[in-house]
């Protein structure tokens, strides 16, 4: 442990390191041989001890030793011996012309009031109160404050100091009020850095925890899957990851171009916050600026890089066209069965990753390289008398050309045959080709009364289980069943409703 010794430095009492001691005992001794012998070298050597006086009490609290670090920072403010010149002749050193600059050896937050007052030749003291003043009546004071602690420099070299002074290092002395006042605004900066220090900390765990958080959201929806997809199956089938829904649309050159890209788009800014959220708790200083620059043009290519691809990947989707077509129903039964066949086996279906859309359910299969797309299937009331299905078949291009042309050739089949109407469970994207919007809607238009037979499958797809009457909702209301068909009619109002019990069985 090192011994420590207290002097008396211009009628302060200072507890001072024995290092410390030596190298400010020698750093005195050399200004006084230097500057004894001149006129009004005494006075000097006072003025700069006074100076040196107030160095230190702004370096440490009352009762904190002097260290040799806070010795040599003086040094460097002050100036080395060899800075001061001898003149017989005058007791003022050379006067040269005066620049502001912020004074680092007499500050408060940045050294802006003090050096208004190095370069005035006044109090600091004067200039802080101004600042207050400005800030409660004009509320401009810490806006004018931020703008001269950016747009000013700080005197952090001899030739600074001098400019700042105009060529006087030692500036002036602090009167006893201006320095109660100084020490009064010193107590309310330790107070505001307190609390500043006290939201920084919290801020920073709020950093810390919503990177994190976001960024297993991220790889939640990256790596796992999408929330929010369910699909009509009573079985478990592994939903859709980010990555795979991304495949499904985009040309294979620009499928990993584009999963690097979004990935460096989200996970630097994540990665910022959350280094940002660590500095702001642990307080440690790091010189990070080139690679904070690296890292932010790195974003920004990033971003500008996907966004292009993207554009080029979303041009083909422009235009939507929709292809029609319309076949009548000629049955003179009062029963229609609706049966959907092509159907995808549940236990292949397990193995495939699912996507749920507003219109329809995307089953990607990754060993076939397909997708399987349910359609949209309705049934109601014809409004013309004339019983018939209708098949929208809609796809996307960069033209309306381009797009009418596909909605042509999406291969989706419903036939009837007799009083049975088969639909196909799914529409599907062959391997080789990516998925360009097509879907299909399907309308089955019957007379009022007409009773509805509808196998599982199809069940599913009119998603009936769930119907509303009034304020009322149904749900899994009692339904006559032979085992394989469910059975429903055409009510007056366009939906199909359960056949009741009080109706003659069929």
């Amino acid at each position: 442990m090192n011994k420590t010794l207290n002097i008396n430095l211009a009628g302060t009492l200072f507890s001072i390191d024995a290092k410390a001691c030596d190298v400010l005992r020698d750093y005195l001794q050399a200004i006084g041989d230097r500057l004894g012998g001149t006129n009004g070298g005494n006075e000097t050597i006072e003025d700069i001890e006074q100076r040196i006086a107030e160095i230190f009490n702004s370096y440490k609290n009352p009762g904190e030793a002097i260290t040799i670090e806070d010795v040599q920072s003086m040094i460097s403010t002050v100036g080395s011996p060899a800075d001061f010149e001898q003149n017989n002749d005058s007791p003022q050193a050379t006067v040269i012309g005066k620049r502001l600059y912020r004074n680092p050896a007499d500050t408060i937050i940045a050294g802006v009031c003090g050096g208004i007052g190095a370069y005035l030749n006044i109090d600091p003291v004067l200039i802080r109160v101004l600042f207050i003043l400005f800030t409660m009546f004009f509320g401009s004071g810490v806006f004018i404050y931020i703008v001269m602690w950016i747009a000013i420099q700080p005197a952090n070299n001899h030739e600074r100091r001098r400019e700042m002074t105009g060529g006087n290092v030692y500036g002036y002395r602090n009167t006893g009020l201006g320095s109660a006042i100084n020490e009064m605004f010193r107590v309310a900066k330790n107070i505001l850095y307190a609390i500043a220090r006290v939201v920084l900390l919290f801020a920073g765990i709020a950093f810390v925890i919503a990177g994190f958080a976001l960024l297993l959201s991220f790889l939640f929806v990256f790596l796992i899957k999408i929330p929010g997809a369910h699909l009509p199956f009573n079985i478990e089938i592994p939903l859709a990851t980010l990555p795979d829904l991304i495949r499904t649309t985009v040309t294979p050159a620009s499928f990993p171009w584009i999963l690097i890209l979004l990935s460096a788009v989200v996970l630097l800014p994540l990665m910022a916050v959350i280094y940002w959220g660590i500095k702001m708790i642990f307080r440690f200083r790091v010189k990070d600026g080139i690679l904070s620059l690296v890292m932010l043009v790195a974003w920004i290519v990033s971003a500008v890089a996907l966004g292009f691809i993207t554009f080029n990947e979303g041009v083909s989707f422009a235009q939507k066209s929709v292809v029609h077509k319309n076949e009548p129903l000629h049955s003179v039964s009062d029963t229609v069965y609706i049966t959907a066949r092509n159907s995808i086996p549940d236990m292949a279906a397990a193995s495939m990753k699912a996507f749920k859309a507003d219109k329809f359910y995307m089953l990607i299969d990754r060993q076939n390289r397909e997708l399987h797309i349910s359609p949209k299937l309705f049934t109601g009331k014809t409004d013309s008398g004339k019983e018939n299905i209708e098949i929208a078949m809609s796809a996307r291009g960069s033209s309306g050309i381009i797009a009418f042309d596909r909605a042509q050739k999406v291969d989706y089949r419903c036939s009837i045959a007799g009083d049975t109407i088969y639909v196909d469970n799914y529409l599907t994207i062959n391997s080789g080709h990516k998925w360009m919007g097509e879907t299909v809607r399907v309308s089955i238009n019957l007379a009022e009364g007409k009773v509805v037979k509808i196998d599982e499958t199809t069940d599913r797809l009119l998603n009936i289980r769930a119907w509303r009457t009034g304020s009322s909702r149904h749900v899994n209301s009692p339904l006559l069943s032979d085992g394989r068909y469910t059975y429903w009619v055409v009510s007056g109002s366009g939906r199909l409703v359960p056949y009741s019990r009080v109706n003659q069985t069929p």
